[in-house]
């Protein structure tokens, strides 16, 4: 465990029944693991890096509205052919 520290929390019954569960049905490897990701989602939510359900389909619904897909790699390439035109014609 190098570069790790032991730390001592107290949970709730309910609560240590819950993490050992997900340890025991080999959703985590151990119960430390359990709490690291528990701990890596706070920090997300917390930096803001969350993306709830409800922000998600905030989101979906505002690419919906926002019209039609556009190609990526044709939109590249019509904005590439454009600049090489500008280009060639401020060098004349």
């Amino acid at each position: 465990m190098s570069g790790h520290k032991v730390v001592a929390i107290d949970v709730s019954p309910e609560m240590q029944s819950i993490v050992q569960d997900a340890v025991d049905s080999g959703e985590y490897v151990s119960v430390s693991d359990v709490f690291e990701a528990a701990l890596n989602d706070w920090q997300a939510r917390r930096n803001g890096h969350d993306l709830t359900d409800t922000k998600l389909g905030e989101l979906w619904d505002a690419g919906i509205a926002s019209g039609h897909p556009t190609d990526g790699e044709k939109a590249f390439s019509r904005t590439r052919a454009e600049l090489v035109t500008r280009l060639a014609a401020s060098r004349s």
